[in-house]
């Protein structure tokens, strides 16, 4: 209590002062000061005071700024405490909070120290089975670690749970392996240690004279051992001694235990004791204080014993007494018990015969398949040769009608800009040679300023060729800048018509190809000298619109017939749209004829 209370003390000064300073309220432990901040919670462990322990694992854990390594030693000495208090469920949940913190921070001794309080918490709570599991883990972690005494531990512990679930063969190679480790490292309560769990092995045995023989002539060293040393000796040897009716040996030994069950106060300590205790009683036939003793470790465990085995007890004692009924209860409860059990273990025999079964079943299943395999090989070989021969011509096929169709619009392309060709070429020879021979013979008759007026006609026509003919800047422009440009251009060179150019629609035309770009422009350049070349249109209208996909729409207001194009220039229009993967649709209504093209 005074060092629990000392420990107080010590933070809440340590906080005062941090919270003048006006910093973190938390201390940061500088590393020098790590070792002596530890020793604040392992010291109560050591020295048996659990409780004091425990309290200042938690004023350390929540008042302290410390490192990884720090915090976890200081978090394993609090589920030691809580493991020998007796808070098992506590001490349970909380070493699985230490073992998924340590892997985290790969400290792998700290893993292997929750293991242990797993295990032993596990056993106290009667799961052998988890306890032998987290034990075999441990041991796992503590040779890859190469941990020697860690190693010895976990041997010794094993040993112990085998022999309490009679498996007395395992229970023996464990208690040699610890000692045989122990005195490799000269490690004297080490070997104390698993020579008593040797001591175990035989009684379970019934070799009670081997067992005293092994044990007896380590008592004078087990009396200068500390008392957990001392109480894990003595239980096996006042156990062997009740065994062979050597009472008054079993007297002068139980002073000695009840001293240092004092010296460490441990639930699982005090479970040995009043085991032994119990056991006295009997063979003094001191039944009622032994009933006594029973309803006792009610309330502090039974350290692994089966419920059969509890019920057996009871019922013997109750028999001694002279309560039958309550002794026929007890046993019908014990063997109800036994029978659940038996009843798992033959449920557990006939999953395994299933299991047999079934691997058997396979392995015949198999060997049938493996007889048939060359024939299903063969045929599925001949199946996939006819299938490849298939795909191959269907594949053969699709390329040569892809090749054709490319073909053909390529050659629709072309003939398109040969027709192009030749509406400049008829356009030069029709109309600007045929002006420039009218102006050679009217130069001598005609006025100078209808001269001028005639010349400038012919030099706005060979312009208007010129920029149709030139290539826009496709790589710097998009296509918005482009049809700017050319509805401004046409607009300056044809007076009597008016082009409009609008952008509808979402669509980012940054994202279109400088190819994309050319064909989208031919196809609105092409459209508009159609309109003026068969229509008499005042107004022109070109409309950008879409949002994940493009489209376009060219409108006219000149009367040009069908909308259904069949000329060499309609094709070009649907050439263009099909290289851009696109749908062109025409369409004439109320004298407005409009083009649309939508990307698919």
């Amino acid at each position: 209590m005074y060092r629990n209370s000392s420990i107080l003390l010590l933070l809440s000064c340590l906080l005062f002062l941090s919270a003048c300073a006006g910093g973190d309220p938390r201390i940061s432990v500088r590393s020098d000061d790590e070792e002596r901040v530890f020793m604040l919670a392992a010291g109560p462990n050591s020295e048996g005071d659990f409780p004091g322990a425990l309290s200042a694992a938690d004023s350390l854990l929540a008042s302290l700024n410390m490192s990884d390594s720090l915090r976890g030693y200081i978090m394993m000495e609090r589920a030691v405490a809580l493991a020998n208090m007796g808070r098992v469920d506590d001490a349970l949940r909380y070493s699985d909070t230490l073992s998924e913190f340590a892997r985290h921070k790969n400290m792998r001794m700290v893993e292997i120290n929750a293991c242990m309080v797993r295990g032993s918490s596990m056993r106290r709570l009667g799961d052998n089975q988890g306890a032998v599991d987290s034990y075999t883990k441990g041991l796992d972690l503590a040779m890859a670690e190469g941990d020697k005494d860690m190693e010895q531990a976990f041997n010794d512990y094993l040993s112990v749970i085998y022999g309490e679930l009679g498996r007395m063969d395992e229970s023996r190679d464990f208690a040699w392996r610890s000692y045989r480790l122990a005195e490799e490292m000269g490690d004297s309560l080490g070997m104390l240690s698993a020579l008593s769990t040797v001591g175990v092995t035989l009684q379970g045995q019934g070799k009670y004279a081997e067992a005293a023989a092994t044990l007896r002539p380590f008592q004078t060293y087990a009396e200068q051992a500390i008392a957990p040393y001392q109480i894990k000796y003595l239980s096996p040897l006042v156990k062997t001694y009740l065994n062979l009716d050597s009472l008054d040996r079993v007297r002068e030994l139980m002073v000695l235990f009840r001293r240092a069950a004092a010296q460490f106060p441990a639930p699982q300590y005090e479970i040995q004791l009043v085991s032994a205790e119990s056991l006295l009683a009997e063979k003094e036939h001191r039944f009622a204080d032994q009933w006594e003793l029973m309803l006792r470790m009610d309330s502090i465990g039974y350290n692994g014993k089966t419920t059969e085995t509890i019920a057996e007890e009871r019922a013997s004692c109750l028999a001694n007494m002279g309560r039958y009924r309550e002794a026929y209860d007890w046993l019908e409860k014990g063997y109800r018990s036994l029978k659940e059990s038996r009843l798992s273990s033959l449920e557990h025999e006939l999953s395994d015969l299933s299991v047999r079964y079934d691997t058997l079943s396979k392995q015949l299943r198999i060997e049938h398949l493996t007889r048939q395999r060359w024939i299903w090989g063969f045929v599925a070989l001949g199946a996939l040769l006819l299938l490849g021969v298939t795909i191959f011509a269907a594949m053969f096929s699709r390329h040569r009608s892809h090749r054709r169709h490319e073909r053909e619009i390529h050659e629709q392309y072309i003939r398109g800009m040969e027709q192009e060709r030749r509406r400049f070429a008829l356009e030069l020879h029709d109309d600007i040679a045929g002006e420039l021979v009218g102006l050679q013979f009217g130069l001598e008759s005609l006025p100078k300023a209808e001269v001028g007026k005639r010349i400038s006609e012919i030099g706005q026509s060979v312009r208007r060729l010129s920029h149709e003919l030139m290539p826009p800047d496709f790589e710097r422009q998009t296509l918005c800048q482009l049809l700017l440009d050319y509805s401004i251009r046409f607009n300056s060179l044809h007076p009597g018509i008016h082009l409009t150019l609008t952008d509808e629609g979402s669509f980012d035309w940054t994202k279109l190809t400088p190819a994309q770009n050319h064909e989208l422009y031919r196809i609105v350049q092409e459209s508009v000298s159609n309109a003026v070349r068969h229509a008499c249109p005042t107004e022109i209208r070109i409309a950008l619109g879409g949002d994940s996909r493009f489209s376009l729409e060219i409108e006219n207001n000149g009367a040009t017939g069908s909308a259904e194009g069949s000329g060499i220039g309609h094709r070009t229009l649907v050439a263009r749209a099909r290289i851009l993967g696109a749908d062109l649709a025409d369409v004439l209504k109320d004298n407005i004829y409009k083009i649309t093209i939508q990307q698919k």
